[in-house]
């Protein structure tokens, strides 16, 4: 009779079922974890390891499995897209397309910084068709392309001011006049000012 064994993983009592089980594990699912542990560790020893050419050339392997490149065109995606986003899954985590495409193209994205789009095509990654932009740049590209939510200019019914005072306004900002200086001489709040300014709550203008 076979001795008892304490399983490796679980480590519950068992007796092997005949001299050719290994005896290691009670189990082939223990088995399995204890394989897949080994293999996460080995993956960790390797990243930990991995030089930055190394990343690079990981990702850009990912991102050309599902681009679509076109001569005189955006790039279409073949991959998944979440509002009208394109994107998928690297290293576990969900990536969008066009950071990728900049970090393959033109190198690491700046902390705090957008990729913006030219083209307003989501999920287009043709670098040329990309563009990078801080907050201020992303909530200006958005207003351009009315993309905020928010009725524009005369048409929303919220606004006071008209478009005449609004091109002042844009006037005085051009010219280094503060916001809150300019809110106090149109009588509205400084937060109207610098939506004007930002272009979120009225058309893109210079």
């Amino acid at each position: 009779m076979l001795p008892e064994r304490n399983c490796e993983y679980c480590h519950k009592e068992f007796k092997p079922r005949d001299k050719i089980q290994v005896g290691r594990f009670c189990s082939s699912l223990c088995n399995r974890k204890v394989l897949r542990k080994k293999q996460l560790e080995d993956h960790q020893i390797y990243l930990s390891n991995e030089t930055e050419d190394q990343k690079l050339q990981w990702l850009k392997e990912h991102y050309e499995k599902f681009v679509i490149k076109r001569n005189d065109d955006c790039w279409d995606w073949s991959g998944s897209k979440v509002h009208g986003y394109a994107n998928f899954n690297h290293r576990g985590k969900i990536m969008k397309a066009h950071r990728a495409s900049w970090i393959v193209h033109n190198g690491l994205i700046p902390s705090g910084m957008f990729v913006l789009h030219k083209c307003d095509v989501r999920h287009c990654t043709r670098p040329d068709h990309l563009f990078l932009g801080d907050h201020t740049d992303n909530m200006r590209d958005m207003a351009c392309k009315k993309r905020t939510g928010v009725s524009l200019g005369e048409k929303n019914k919220a606004s006071v001011l008209k478009m005449a005072q609004v091109i002042r306004i844009k006037e005085l900002l051009n010219m280094g006049v503060s916001a809150m200086r300019i809110s106090k001489d149109f009588k509205v709040n400084v937060n109207t000012i610098r939506s004007i300014k930002y272009g979120i709550t009225w058309k893109c203008a210079a």
